[in-house]
């Protein structure tokens, strides 16, 4: 996965010219979505491919079907059971809406990117930001 966020994050820099506090700021927000991909066992050593594997489980007519369910599922992960803030007294689990909607706009924008590398799968009549848009 290092390969793939360090991909991302040159895509980041050079192609759409954000500014370095922007682009660790995008970095940051992926992070929930990577620890839960690992929670979930879905992270192999070659980047992505657990999460390809699930999406295209039940073959390329579902995959529209399968993003939502990830995402739904990652939303429900985020939003509950996630530590935040561990090791202070704010400690607790599960973001805030806030941070919920900006995790989901930076996943939703790093979708873009893996989908343009051909890293996942799109179907033709969907686009990237309508299948994490409407989990």
């Amino acid at each position: 996965m290092k390969q793939v966020l360090t991909s991302y994050r040159n895509h980041l820099v050079g192609q759409r010219g954000l500014a370095p506090l922007t682009v660790r700021n995008y970095l940051a927000d992926v992070r929930p979505f990577l620890e839960y991909i690992q929670h979930e066992g879905l992270e192999l050593k070659n980047g992505v491919d657990g999460v390809r594997v699930f999406v295209l489980r039940h073959g390329t007519a579902q995959v529209p079907l399968e993003y939502r369910r990830l995402v739904r599922d990652y939303l429900a992960w985020i939003m509950a059971v996630r530590p935040v803030k561990q090791g202070t007294s704010l400690s607790r689990r599960g973001h805030v809406r806030g941070s919920v909607i900006r995790n989901l706009a930076a996943l939703r924008i790093f979708f873009r990117y893996l989908v343009g590398e051909g890293l996942m799968p799109l179907t033709r009549s969907d686009s990237c930001s309508s299948l994490i848009k409407n989990p």
